[in-house]
């Protein structure tokens, strides 16, 4: 289970589930009591927990389901994690929006065997508001993405600007680097020849769109295993909560390792140590690993390498360590982080905490497991909870990060766009390309911004172009005040951005009162928009006097406010 730097939380609250001993007649399921949290707005909530899993057999599984409330909120972004502080098994979830009955979750929580022996399985749910939605415009948020996910499919299918030729199977697809480096950065490190025709055309269709378009009968071990291969999380939580899917029995052929080592912190001050331990495998024999001292932003701190030699097959090798302090009979974690290697390759950890503040004596503990084949069986017991699946937000959350972060990297830019104040801002012709008509035509010919590879904006401010690029990026715009808005309308409306031009009238209209009314009509004639200008001045009669009939207004102002 992948372990995230944790992260701080509005709400922290511990559930218990009390587990029968005998495996045969432990409960399929298990509910924790409902709690309310008012940091979600007075929203109700509880936990749903399979010592037996829900998808698979060899795991627990875990969800976060919201359950009924007085609450009028019918939407809310949230962030939470779920953590068994005695396994020290943490994962977290980011962005994820919950109707009413809705669940979200993980299939694999923790290894079924942890808990065995145990009559009690305690778990901490950590929640918050969406860092990265809570002050986003969500009122068509899906309508915005739909258009991100159909302007980059349509690059796609149709090769404009392309960079890069991806080959497979004699078939040769025509894509972007900028857009497989902020979506799947790995997908360059994996060789073609290693993946079938038809899972590539699924996973570029994922990358450029965060939409898994594929039959449910298609979803397959190869398609599992390469996601895992290109670390395509936010795809393969997608598959775990896929309906198909959630009916499958993966069974996996796995034989389990486990490795303790002892180390002493002030050998460590004079040396490295390194030890290899044998795993008598077919496809690996031996792991190695060595444990140094470095030195990083001024401070030591402990690396910890590893290294399975000889390994040269496609099958995963999944790691999971802790460092630990055994003193008067208590344990107190000091570290821990997961890895899956798919080949020949040395994984270096750094120990998160000061090598000054670690014991003198520790254990360093190694969970392996070698995985030799997996396939889907298919199985047909009833699903135990009936309630509609969260929408995941990483077709609504990684999708708009991942171009986010992309863009604030400003790696492999090859366009600058400079504002009036003079501010630059790097970005990426492809992306420009596939979300504005201007920028299209201008970046498929030969003309002085495309040869200097900069174009100067002498009517909009940075502040203002800011906004412009970020939405052409990810979809996504803040809740904006009237001045915003006006400005950002005329930005997105000289640049032909109608998904941008609907969201910025919905906001303007949005913001007219009578204190702004009277502004909000100069500016919008100063720039001659006669018909905006009309909608805002009925938009507020029609607030003064409370009712006004439908056909005061024509068939083009009943699409603006119809928003």
């Amino acid at each position: 289970m992948s372990r995230l730097n944790k992260r701080n939380y509005d709400y922290t609250r511990k559930c218990t589930f009390f587990l029968c001993k005998n495996p045969d007649t432990s409960a399929e399921v298990l509910h924790s009591e409902t709690f309310v949290t008012e940091d979600l707005n007075g929203t109700r909530w509880q936990l749903v927990f399979y010592p037996k899993g829900h998808s698979f057999r060899n795991y627990t599984s875990l969800y976060l389901q919201r359950t009924i409330c007085d609450t009028n909120i019918e939407k809310i972004f949230v962030d939470f994690s779920f953590e068994c502080e005695k396994n020290h098994t943490y994962v977290e979830f980011q962005n994820i929006c919950f109707d009413r009955h809705h669940c979200w979750g993980t299939p694999v929580f923790s290894q079924v065997s942890f808990q065995k022996t145990d009559d009690i399985f305690e778990i901490v749910i950590r929640m918050s508001k969406s860092k990265v939605l809570s002050e986003i415009d969500v009122q068509n948020l899906k309508n915005d993405l739909e258009g991100l996910s159909q302007d980059l499919l349509d690059i796609l299918q149709y090769g404009q600007l392309s960079d890069l030729r991806l080959s497979c199977a004699r078939n040769k697809f025509l894509a972007h680097k900028c857009i497989l480096a902020a979506r799947c950065p790995k997908l360059a490190s994996i060789g073609m020849e290693n993946i079938s025709l038809e899972i590539l055309r699924i996973i570029l269709v994922y990358i450029y769109s965060a939409k898994l378009i594929i039959p449910k009968v298609r979803i397959s071990a190869e398609l599992y295993i390469v996601t895992m291969k290109l670390e395509m999380t936010d795809l393969i939580q997608k598959m775990h909560n896929h309906p198909y899917f959630s009916s499958l029995d993966p069974e996996f052929n796995v034989d389990h390792l486990k490795f303790d080592w002892e180390l002493n912190s002030e050998l460590l001050q004079t040396q490295s140590c390194s030890r290899t331990y044998p795993t008598k495998k077919i496809y690996t024999n031996k792991l190695i690993m060595a444990c140094e001292i470095k030195k990083d932003n001024d401070d030591f701190y402990l690396f910890i390498s590893f290294h399975f030699d000889t390994f040269n097959t496609d099958m995963p090798i999944f790691l999971d360590y802790r460092i630990e302090e055994s003193s008067a009979g208590k344990v107190t974690l000091l570290g821990c982080e997961s890895h899956v290697f798919f080949k020949n390759e040395i994984w270096e950890s750094r120990i998160d905490k000061n090598f000054c503040k670690l014991p003198k004596v520790f254990q360093l503990i190694c969970h392996i497991d070698l995985f030799d084949e997996v396939k889907f069986i298919s199985d047909h017991r009833d699903r135990i909870i009936h309630v509609k699946t969260a929408q995941n937000y990483c077709y609504y959350n990684r999708f708009p990060v991942d171009m986010l972060r992309f863009l604030k990297s400003e790696f492999l830019s090859d366009f600058t766009m400079i504002s009036y104040d003079k501010k630059e801002f790097k970005v990426h012709r492809a992306i420009l390309a596939a979300r504005s008509s201007v920028f299209q035509r201008m970046l498929n010919h030969t003309v002085k911004e495309t040869i200097t590879g900069r174009v100067e904006i002498d009517d909009i401010d940075s502040d203002t172009l800011q906004l412009m690029i970020s939405y052409i990026y990810s979809g996504m715009i803040y809740n904006l005040d009237l001045e915003e808005s006006l400005r950002l309308y005329v930005a997105a409306d000289k640049y032909d951005i109608q998904s941008l031009v609907m969201k910025c009238s919905s906001l303007i209209l949005s913001n007219i009162n009578s204190e702004t009314i009277d502004n909000a009509i100069s500016f919008v004639e100063s720039f001659y928009y006669p018909e905006l200008s009309e909608i805002i001045r009925k938009r507020n009669e029609s607030q003064l006097s409370f009712q006004v009939p439908i056909s005061y207004f024509s068939d083009a102002e009943v699409k603006y406010l119809s928003l």
